[in-house]
């Protein structure tokens, strides 16, 4: 009998942890999963506006809260890729 973690990744074919580490680099998880729009704004926008928010994040608060960031969108990822709703709204 499956577990109730697995039947999410199962049934979307996509690794959990992958998402959860492609989220790390300015959200590439949600691509990986194929989710059409985070936030309301398509997921190719959305990847270049987090990679512009870290840059600038990043140069004035010595990276720390661009670090905060990225786990929080890595945590997402994996929860999304799991089947649950993370919390970050996305839309396929």
């Amino acid at each position: 009998m499956p577990s109730p973690h697995s039947a999410g990744a199962s049934r979307m074919g996509k690794s959990p942890i992958i998402a959860g580490i492609l989220n790390l680099f300015w959200g590439l998880g949600y691509w990986y999963l194929g989710y059409r729009k985070v936030l309301g704004i398509p997921t190719a926008f959305f990847v270049v506006l987090t990679l512009i928010f870290y840059i600038i994040l990043g140069y004035f608060t010595a990276g720390i809260l661009t670090l905060i960031i990225a786990i929080l969108l890595a945590v997402d990822g994996y929860l999304k890729g799991e089947g649950q709703k993370g919390f970050i709204s996305v839309e396929w």
